[in-house]
C-alpha cells in the first residue's frame, strides 16, 4: 500500500489542501487563479474524487472555477453549502464552472455538508465534518442563527479533521471563526490534532477577539505545527494578536507560514529558496517570498512525523531576528 500524504500548498492568500492516498485525491479549497490546476496539471492527476469547498469566499473557492473547468481532471464529487446571498462575479463563475463539469463528467453535487452529515470515508483514511451546525444548515449566510447571531459565510465555514490509522492528524477549520469555536466547544466536540491550519490565513476571526480566539483555539486542538496560508504582500499576517494568543496557550507548537511576512523579514536580498521542498511547487517561489513554502506530511498514524518535513524551515528561519514565529 501507498503513503497517505497531506499537503498544505503555498497558494499565497488563501487556502489550499490535497490529500493523496495510492490513486485517490481529495482538494480542500482552492484559492483564486489557475495556480492549482496548474499543479494538478504539472503531477498529471486527472481525477479528484472529493472537491470540497469550505464556503464561498473568492480565496477558497476561486480556483476551483480553473479546476472545474478543464476537461482534462475528472471530478467525481463536489462538497458545499448553499450560499443565497453570495453575488460576488466569483461565486456565480463557480456555478456555471460546477454545471460545466456535471455535464462534461457527470460530476455529483452535494449541498450538504455539516455536523450530522457522515464522514467522508476512504480506504486509508477519513475526514470528520465538525462543523457547521445542522440547524444553522437550515437556513445558512445572512439568517439569524438560534443564538439570535447573523450567520455569514465565515460563520458557516465547514471544519474538517482529518484521520489516519484512528490518530487525530490535522484539523482544517477554513475560515470558522469565534462563534464556531464557541459551538464547537459547547458542544463538547474533541478537536484534538497534530496539525491546525489556522483560519482566516491568520487575520482577524470576525468579530471575534483575535487573542482570545487564537488562545482558545491553541488549547483545544493543541497542535503539534501550526500552519498559517499567508501572503508576503497582504495584510502582513499572522497579526501580532494572534501570535500573542498562541504564546499564551502553551500548546508548544511550531508555528510555519507559507510565505514570509515583511515584518519577518522586509530585507528581499536575505529571502532565499534552497530550503524549500521539491515535492509540490510553491506560489512565492518566483520571488523568494516563499517561508516554509508548500508543505507535505506523510501520514504515519500516532507517529506522524510533522516536525522533520519543517526541519529545512526551522534552520532557514533562524537567521530573522524579528520572525514571528518564536515560541
Amino acid at each position: 500500500m501507498g503513503s497517505t500524504n497531506f499537503t498544505v500548498l503555498d497558494i499565497g492568500h488563501g487556502n489550499c489542501s490535497l490529500i493523496e492516498a495510492g490513486d485517490s485525491m481529495t482538494v480542500i479549497d482552492a484559492a483564486q487563479g489557475s495556480y492549482v490546476q496548474d499543479i494538478l496539471a504539472n503531477k498529471c492527476i486527472k481525477k479528484i474524487d472529493d472537491l470540497i469547498i469550505s464556503h464561498s469566499d473568492k480565496d477558497h473557492v476561486g480556483g476551483a472555477i480553473a479546476i472545474l473547468l478543464d476537461d482534462e481532471i475528472a471530478i467525481s464529487r463536489v462538497h458545499l453549502n448553499p450560499d443565497g446571498i453570495k453575488t460576488t462575479a466569483t461565486w456565480d463563475d463557480f456555478r456555471t464552472a460546477v454545471a460545466h463539469s456535471m455535464a462534461q463528467h457527470g460530476t455529483k453535487i452535494i449541498t450538504a455538508i455539516n455536523s450530522d452529515t457522515d464522514d467522508i470515508e476512504y480506504t486509508d483514511y477519513k475526514l470528520e465534518i465538525l462543523a457547521p451546525s445542522s440547524i444553522d444548515c437550515m437556513t445558512g449566510p445572512g439568517s439569524t442563527g438560534i443564538d439570535g447571531k447573523t450567520l455569514d459565510a465565515n460563520s458557516m465555514s465547514v471544519v474538517l479533521r482529518l484521520v489516519h490509522q484512528e490518530s487525530n492528524i490535522a484539523l482544517i477549520p477554513g475560515d470558522m471563526d469565534a462563534d464556531t469555536l464557541k459551538y464547537l466547544n459547547d458542544s463538547q466536540q474533541c478537536l484534538k490534532a497534530k496539525v491546525l491550519v489556522f483560519p482566516h490565513h491568520g487575520g482577524r476571526p470576525g468579530s471575534g477577539d483575535p487573542e482570545n480566539f487564537a488562545e482558545e483555539i491553541c488549547k483545544s486542538v493543541d497542535p503539534d505545527l501550526v500552519l498559517f496560508s499567508n501572503s508576503r504582500k497582504k495584510h502582513n499576517n499572522p497579526i501580532p494578536p494572534i501570535i500573542t494568543g498562541i504564546r499564551g496557550s502553551n500548546c508548544g507548537a511550531h508555528l510555519a507560514c507559507t510565505q514570509i511576512s515583511e515584518t519577518c523579514c522586509p530585507n528581499e536580498e536575505a529571502l532565499s529558496n534552497d530550503h524549500l521542498s521539491n515535492l509540490f511547487p510553491s506560489k512565492g517561489q518566483s520571488k523568494k517570498h516563499s517561508c516554509a513554502g508548500s508543505i507535505t506530511i506523510e501520514l504515519n498514524g500516532p507517529d506522524t512525523d510533522v516536525n522533520t518535513p519543517l526541519g529545512p524551515h526551522t534552520n532557514y528561519i533562524e537567521q530573522f531576528s524579528s520572525r514571528k514565529c518564536i515560541i
